[in-house]
């Protein structure tokens, strides 16, 4: 990820949450990117897929999962999410619109409300191009599906490790006919070159500070013993092993799906991980 020009770097900010003007995560402090509404198309963040090549049967990325753990200031406006113009030469190809609707024209929208100004929301797009089907999610929670004829190397798919500079473009767009960009705070972006599945995403769920893949574990000690705590979700499991290599993990009974865990004292060391499916 690098900015797409100097100006952006001149622009861009970064910070955490305080909880009163811009919220916590979860009740949870959070460090953000504060992304400003660019005024030019040479502006924006731009990725590069050095691990992806083409997919799904075509010469490009046709299959992949973008996810954002983002809030967007208020009052919600055109906000871009990413164009796969990574020269920013058109409009871009996932938007929030003013009434909180997720989506393109050429993909159709969700419902009006689908995002709410000022409140940290996990967006999620999941493409399968050539099968014709892109899925949009908010918090883990479909909001709407394009099905069809295929989209295959068409206007969504994404350059890869085959093509020479920059893949995609994030937060900013081209479009000749107005400048639509738009405030807003980012705390993790996530891409995977598969579709991810509807199971999978919600199993992911809502924003959380220690970002969209990460779960982190914490440790606090009470008396002789040690709590363990951590962001549960419904395949969230805990592992213990008392050396961390060979590694022979077993699971911690009766913590899947749970959120904490005590370990009662013992003369041994032990290492635990959380693990998902």
């Amino acid at each position: 990820m690098s900015y797409a020009d100097p100006a952006t770097a001149g622009l861009t900010s970064f910070a955490t949450t305080d909880g009163a003007n811009v919220p916590h995560i979860g009740g949870q402090p959070a460090g953000y990117l504060s992304v400003p509404a660019f005024a030019t198309p040479a502006q924006g963040y731009l990725l590069t897929l050095g691990d992806s090549g083409p997919n799904g049967g075509g010469g490009y990325l046709n299959r992949f999962t973008f996810i954002f753990d983002v809030l967007v200031s208020n009052p919600l406006n055109w906000t871009p999410l990413f164009n796969t113009n990574p020269q920013n030469a058109n409009d871009a190809d996932w938007y929030v619109d003013p009434t909180g609707r997720l989506g393109i024209g050429d993909l159709g929208y969700s419902s009006a409300g689908a995002v709410t100004a000022n409140t940290w929301q996990r967006l999620a797009f999941a493409a399968d191009l050539g099968a014709g089907v892109v899925t949009f999610y908010r918090d883990g929670a479909q909001v709407r599906q394009r099905t069809g004829a295929s989209l295959l190397d068409g206007r969504f798919a994404l350059y890869s490790n085959l093509d020479g500079g920059p893949d995609v473009l994030l937060f900013s767009e081209g479009d000749p006919a107005g400048t639509y960009t738009h405030p807003l705070c980012v705390n993790s972006v996530a891409f995977t070159d598969r579709t991810l599945s509807a199971a999978e995403i919600a199993a992911l769920g809502g924003p959380r500070p220690e970002g969209i893949f990460v779960r982190k574990l914490r440790a606090t000690l009470e008396g002789p013993d040690v709590s363990l705590a951590w962001s549960g979700a419904a395949n969230t499991r805990l592992q213990r092993e008392t050396t961390p290599s060979p590694a022979s993990w077993q699971e911690v009974s009766g913590t899947s799906g749970a959120s904490q865990y005590t370990q009662p004292a013992t003369n041994s060391s032990a290492f635990f991980r959380l693990v998902q499916p």
